[in-house]
């Protein structure tokens, strides 16, 4: 099929619209030549403007995933591979363990441009897990071990559901790992980051930043209260509380616009007011204070509910060491 190229439209353009209008011999050979080369020109254009309108809605559809529905896919569809950063590798899988892997399902215009699926499969060892915020989940008696592309080691316990997400930028070292704990027990050994944080584990009450650290996170649900534990075996890790939950935002309120009123209505000095402004914000910095906490290494802390962290201690011996399991990498 010929293919109409912005290149070969512009040789058209000369040959049948710039040549026909140099003056030729007789007039009425001259008419009769402009009025083929002007009719085969239209139907030129009309062929031109349809093709590339068809390459242009293709060539979008890859690049921008729109999806598709046949019959043969049975996955959610995707017209872009996903970036290597957002991948972890299976490096121990121990009995069921539910993950999200892409494969390439179709290949168009030579290899030019691809289609991929991504599945919920049962993970064996070796596979390459997604982390554009994709689920994982252990059952009962499973584990499984990942390793991110800047070597993060991220092991899950027994009846653990998480999502990850890796938040690649163009700068690797920029590059950061989210964790969202839904329930259950993680063990990571975070590398070294130069700036920044390298992993943030959230929950439903509680996130803990972590640089370069080793350290296991449980959350548990017990008569409907979550409870977070952070123990860390190496390194410090930030580990915050939801300060929202005690600050009176209502009263907070209340109490600024009084004191902008009784400004307005001059019953206090400019000094007066800024001096009761500052109060207020110092109570809910005090308030909130109590929220952060840095736990170092070989000490552990929990929030429970919406109780701010407690103060850290030594870890408490392990019942249930999983994560020193030899199968392991480490």
């Amino acid at each position: 099929m010929l293919r109409i190229t912005p290149f070969l439209f512009q040789k058209v353009f000369i040959i049948f619209v710039v040549l026909p209008n140099f003056p030729l011999p007789k007039k009425s050979f001259q008419k009769l030549i402009r009025k083929i080369m002007k009719s085969l020109f239209i139907a030129l254009l009309v062929l031109f403007i349809f093709s590339f309108q068809k390459n242009a809605s293709a060539q979008n559809s890859f690049r921008y995933g729109a999806s598709i529905d046949t019959i043969p896919f049975d996955g959610i569809k995707n017209y872009y591979e996903i970036s290597d950063k957002c991948k972890l590798k299976a490096t121990y899988i121990e009995g069921k363990v539910l993950g999200y892997t892409e494969r390439l399902t179709v290949t168009y215009t030579c290899g030019e441009n691809k289609a991929y699926e991504t599945i919920q499969t049962e993970l064996k060892t070796g596979d390459m897990v997604l982390s554009n915020g994709s689920e994982v989940k252990t059952g009962e008696n499973s584990r499984a071990e990942f390793v991110a592309p800047d070597g993060t080691i991220l092991r899950m316990g027994p009846n653990s559901t998480m999502t990850v997400d890796c938040n690649a930028q163009f700068n690797a070292d920029m590059d950061k790992l989210s964790v969202k704990l839904v329930l259950g027990t993680i063990w990571s050994s975070v590398t070294k980051a130069l700036q920044g944080e390298k992993m943030n584990i959230q929950t439903s009450n509680a996130t803990a930043g972590v640089r370069g650290t080793i350290f296991s996170f449980e959350l548990k649900l017990e008569n409907g209260v979550y409870t977070n534990l952070l123990r860390v075996y190496e390194g410090s890790v930030e580990f915050n509380g939801n300060p929202e939950s005690a600050i009176n935002e209502e009263e907070i309120r209340s109490k600024s616009e009084q004191i902008n009123a009784d400004f307005k209505a001059g019953k206090i000095s400019i000094e007066e007011y800024a001096k009761k402004m500052k109060e207020i914000g110092d109570q809910a910095n005090n308030i909130a204070s109590k929220y952060f906490v840095t736990v170092e290494a070989g000490n552990e802390s929990y929030i429970r509910g919406t109780d701010p962290p407690t103060a850290p201690e030594q870890i408490t011996q392990d019942s249930d060491p999983w994560f020193a399991d030899k199968n392991f990498i480490r």
